[in-house]
């Protein structure tokens, strides 16, 4: 389940990479959200030690976070719709 929700943001992301970078970029992403996901238990405890330990909210809190970011993104980009991908050799 969740791999079917968050496999397609490697993929996209990798999509609006420049044909030169595409080497580097999707894995310097890869690592940064490592990083991110390093941070997530402390984040969460922080946040349900200031809802008197309530994780239900820390969890609600950060989903919405990444799925606004997620949205953002997708939103926000160069990427039109119905445009064709070549592909580049």
């Amino acid at each position: 389940m969740v791999q079917g929700a968050w496999g397609v943001v490697p993929i996209y992301l990798t999509e609006l990479t420049p044909p030169h970078a595409r080497t580097i970029l999707p894995s310097l992403f890869y690592q940064f959200g490592n990083l991110l996901a390093s941070m997530n238990s402390t984040i969460q405890i922080n946040i349900a030690d200031h809802y008197h330990h309530n994780y239900g909210i820390a969890l609600a809190a950060v989903a919405s976070i990444s799925a606004f970011c997620i949205i953002s993104l997708v939103t926000f980009s160069i990427i039109k719709p119905n445009r064709t991908i070549r592909a580049y050799s």
